[in-house]
């Protein structure tokens, strides 16, 4: 025997609906960063075009947020590396090339890798001139 549903049991419904209704409009972006529409609008009286023209405007909305968030997750990115370079020598050189426009990455390998050879050449540098001295001192030892 089934029952009559109460006032309460509609309301339920009805706040159900516009769940229902946002799930199955739901996107998913899948793994290899590409969006894909995974929704079914079935709208009384329009054609395929209109439902068509919908999901592309959806479809570049989508593709303006998805831009948006990775430069937001660019600046994160940045903003973490600044942190981590503040407190290294030589970073002055480094936060510089993470300022430039372009892919942060590849510019501070770059950076960083002309800084490493900078500091081969002092290095062999010093020995150099280390040995020149000591060769001096012992010179100078056997004259005396």
């Amino acid at each position: 025997m089934m029952t009559a549903p109460s006032g309460a049991d509609k309301a339920c419904e009805e706040c159900e609906a516009p769940c229902r209704t946002e799930m199955e409009l739901r996107h998913d972006v899948l793994m290899d960063g590409e969006l894909r529409l995974n929704c079914n609008i079935h709208v009384k009286g329009s054609t395929l075009e209109e439902k068509l023209r919908r999901q592309e405007l959806e479809l570049e909305e989508l593709r303006a947020l998805r831009r948006r968030y990775e430069a937001q997750k660019m600046e994160l990115q940045r903003a973490l590396l600044y942190q981590q370079l503040a407190h290294r020598p030589d970073s002055y050189c480094l936060t510089e090339a993470l300022e430039n426009e372009g892919d942060a990455y590849s510019l501070l390998k770059d950076t960083a890798k002309r800084i490493l050879r900078g500091n081969m050449t002092l290095r062999n540098a010093m020995r150099v001139w280390v040995k020149q001295r000591e060769g001096h001192s012992e010179a100078s030892l056997r004259a005396e």
